[in-house]
C-alpha cells in the first residue's frame, strides 16, 4: 500500500474498502533469503497462492510489527498463541486416543 499523508488507520480503512485490491487468505508459507531481498511464498492448504518479495528492512519491520501485535493479543487474552511448529510437535507427541476427541 502506498504511503500517503493519512495515518495508518485511515490507510487501512481505505485499503479494506478498495474492491480492486486482491484479498488473500493463507495458512502456510515458505520463506527464503537472498543476497538482496527476502522471498515469501504464501500457501493455502499446501499449495502456493502468491509470492512476496521485499527488502531486508521491510521484512524485519514486518516481523517486528507482527510479533508486537501477537504479543499484545496474548497479553490481552492471557493466552499464548501456538506456532504451527508447536502445534505439529504437540500433535506428534499425542497418542491415538488423544486425537479426535
Amino acid at each position: 500500500m502506498a504511503e500517503t499523508g493519512s495515518g495508518p488507520l485511515e490507510q487501512l480503512k481505505s485499503a479494506l474498502a478498495d474492491r480492486e485490491l486482491p484479498t488473500l487468505y493463507f495458512n502456510g508459507f515458505i520463506n527464503s533469503i537472498g543476497t538482496g531481498d527476502v522471498v515469501i511464498v504464501l500457501r493455502r492448504h499446501g499449495k502456493p497462492i502468491a509470492i512476496l518479495n521485499t527488502s531486508y528492512p521491510v521484512a524485519k519491520t514486518l516481523a517486528e510489527h507482527l510479533g508486537g501485535m501477537i504479543a499484545q493479543f496474548e497479553q490481552q487474552t492471557g493466552k499464548t498463541v501456538m506456532t504451527i511448529d508447536q502445534i505439529r510437535k504437540s500433535l506428534s507427541e499425542g497418542t491415538d486416543d488423544e486425537v479426535d476427541r
